[in-house]
C-alpha cells in the first residue's frame, strides 16, 4: 500500500512537470495550456 502511494505520487509529479514543459505547454491538445498561459502572464 505504501509503495503504491509513493509510486502514484511520483507519477503525478512527473506528469505535472511534463505537461508544463516548453514542448507541450503551447500544444492545443494540452488540457492545461490555458492555465499555464494565464500563470505566465501573471493571472490566476
Amino acid at each position: 500500500m505504501v509503495a503504491a502511494s509513493i509510486s502514484l505520487y511520483g507519477i503525478s509529479k512527473l506528469q505535472a512537470s511534463a505537461v508544463r514543459s516548453a514542448e507541450f505547454a503551447k500544444d492545443p491538445r494540452n488540457p492545461y495550456a490555458a492555465q499555464i498561459a494565464a500563470e505566465k502572464h501573471g493571472g490566476h
